[in-house]
Order: structure tokens, then sequence, then C-alpha cells
């Protein structure tokens, strides 16, 4: 899928390291030169403020890229806590461009593409081109970032007749990320939202690790309960019918039990959507505003 991150930040400088370890909601404390993780930028409430990977150049130099929340947000939540720190952040999100493949044989795709495939939880920088294993869905994808719109055409001149590699369309990937029941942060989950409702803290947040904001309430949470609201897969009782988001979602009674964040058409003409919904709502039918009808087809309280 072609694509154009909205956010590719560059935060460098002696205290850097320590900086980020101290905002990010992973631990960054034992991350290598050209490692990978993937975690939020929380509030103090603990609300998700963006999401992004941090790929650790080498010492105090770190990428920070976000498929969907845009450089600005996340460059002030940062600036936002930077102090005494000797620490720069460059927006370098302007030019950039990428491609996310899925491939059933990425040695394949090396070999056409002349990429480097990067090791679980590392990733390759070279020559303008940064890649590294995303998560857009349940099966392996690798995201490849581009530092200008030209290379990134020239690289699917070289790829685009290569059977073994898929490239989806927007759509397509939309209708994954529902099935898989991995939200969009920036669009479809955000600042409404704590990681344990959408489904995020299991592998976006450390409970181990030293203080970071947001952290005494994610503490709280891991170690005393659950919270108000999951989230949910949900599917049409409708046919052809179109329905917008964001959406609320009443039961029977007419009583407010979600949102609907999502949705995407299916080629029987029904609709499916994520949705996040009181802990109470069960498997009931839930109507939109259009008089829609949506049932709960799948659930995640967390990962």
């Amino acid at each position: 899928m072609f694509f154009e991150p909205a956010c590719v930040l560059r935060v460098s400088g002696p205290d850097a390291a320590r900086f980020l370890q101290g905002q990010f909601s992973n631990d960054l404390s034992h991350l290598d030169d050209f490692g990978s993780k993937f975690g939020l930028w929380l509030d103090r409430k603990g609300k998700i403020v963006a999401d992004s990977f941090c790929l650790r150049r080498r010492g105090n130099s770190f990428l920070v890229i976000s498929d969907y929340c845009p450089s600005k947000v996340v460059a002030k939540r940062l600036s936002d806590y930077l102090i005494m720190d000797e620490v720069e952040i460059e927006d370098q999100t302007e030019g950039s461009a990428g491609i996310c493949f899925w491939s059933s044989d990425f040695e394949e795709l090396a070999r056409l593409s002349g990429l480097i495939v990067p090791d679980a939880n590392t990733w390759h920088d070279g020559d303008g081109v940064t890649v590294f294993w995303g998560r857009r869905g349940k099966e392996k994808c690798l995201e490849v970032v581009f530092s200008k719109l030209e290379d990134r055409d020239a690289m699917m001149g070289v790829i685009e007749n290569a059977s073994s590699i898929q490239i989806l369309e927007p759509e397509d990937l939309l209708r994954l990320s529902i099935a898989e029941l991995r939200p969009r942060v920036g669009i479809d989950v955000g600042d409404r939202d704590l990681p344990q409702e959408v489904g995020l803290a299991e592998n976006a947040v450390s409970f181990s690790k030293g203080c970071y904001l947001g952290q005494e309430v994610m503490a709280r949470l891991h170690s005393m309960g659950r919270t108000r609201k999951r989230l949910v897969g949900v599917r049409t009782e409708n046919v052809d019918t179109v329905i917008e988001t964001p959406q609320a979602l009443v039961d029977a009674v007419g009583k407010k039990r979600g949102e609907l964040r999502s949705r995407a058409s299916l080629s029987d003409g029904h609709q499916i959507g994520l949705a996040v919904v009181s802990l109470d709502a069960g498997d009931e039918l839930l109507t939109a505003k259009e008089g829609v009808r949506l049932r709960i087809v799948a659930t995640r309280d967390d990962g």
C-alpha cells in the first residue's frame, strides 16, 4: 500500500534516550542501536495522545514514525515536556512517502527490490530509505519510508509485477484493520481513550519500566481491575446501507452504549466496523442514528 507517514521526527541530543524513556509508554532502556519499539505517547490521565515506532539509530539519535498521528501533535507532546534536556526535535515528515508490503516470501522481496529486510525488532537505515516491521495486521508487514517521493516511485517500477508481493489498496487495509481489531491511532482511537479500552495495552505499554507520563494510571489499571469500555468489531444487520463515522450507538431502549469509530463495505452489501462500547453492552443489537442495526461479532479486551 502506498502511504504518506503522518509523522517522521528525528529526536537527538545528549539527553534524547533518557528523555524519550521518560515519555514513551514502552521500555526503551534495552533498545540497542537499530532496535525498533512500538508504543504510545500518553497524557497525565493515561489517555492516548499518539502512537509511534521509536527507531534507535546510534547512541542518542532516534526516528519517531507514526502512520496516522500528525507530526505537529507528536512534536508538541514531546516539546511540552522539554525543560532542561539537551534534545533536538527535527520534523522530517514533509516530502516523505512510503510503501507497506505483505509478502509470502520476504527473501524474494529483498532480491527483487534490493531492500535489506531487517531481523525481528530491528530496522535498516540506508540512503534515505527506512525499513522496519509494521503492525497493521496479524500478518507480518514491512514498512518502507522514503525521504523522497521519487525514490518510492522508482521502487514500485522495479517490483510491481512480482506475484509474491501484495500491495493493498487503502480500503483493503481498512477492512483488514477492522477484521483483525487493529484500530488506527489518530483516526479510530485517540485522546478519549485509554490503551486498555482499545486493545493497545499489552503490546504498547510497559508495566515494569520506571516513571513515564501516564504511568501511574497504567499501573493502577493493571493492578486493580478493568476499564468500563472495550473495543469490538461490529457488522450491520441491514444491507446496502452507508453509515457515517463517528456515530453514537444505542440499545433497544435508546440508551447510549458506545460509538462506532470506523466502517468499511463488504462485497455482500453489509458493513463492518470498529466500535468502542460499554462492557455491559453484551452481544445485543445496537442501533446507529440512521436506524442501521449492528451486532457485535468480535471482541478484544487487550492486545
